[in-house]
């Protein structure tokens, strides 16, 4: 067992922690903490951020292969403020500004 690795997940306030993800939320915005393979690099990332949909996938993998995340949000977002960054090569951590001060279901 190894004692050097510490649990980095964020906060589940107000979200959840799912088998794909964590996530929490603000009424202004929605953070989601998203584990990639350890090494990774934000330039080996394809992100697309829509209005209702987000898609996340690894570059130059296989076409066969998911998607690290893919779906329609529940409610509208800012795609101008919104934003994501890599986590120590090993989260892709997204920050999503809300189009509407709402809790999200």
């Amino acid at each position: 067992m190894r004692t050097d690795v510490v649990d980095r997940s964020i906060s589940t306030y107000n979200g959840a922690k799912t088998a794909k993800y964590n996530w929490s939320q603000s009424i202004m915005n929605v953070d989601i903490q998203i584990p990639v393979p350890e090494g990774t690099n934000a330039r080996q990332l394809l992100v697309v951020l829509k209005t209702k949909h987000i898609s996340i996938k690894l570059k130059n993998s296989n076409p066969d292969e998911p998607a690290l995340l893919e779906g329609e949000l529940c409610e509208k977002i800012k795609t101008e403020d919104s934003f994501w960054s890599v986590d120590e090569k090993r989260f892709l951590v997204l920050n999503l500004e809300k189009a509407s001060e709402t809790i999200w279901k």
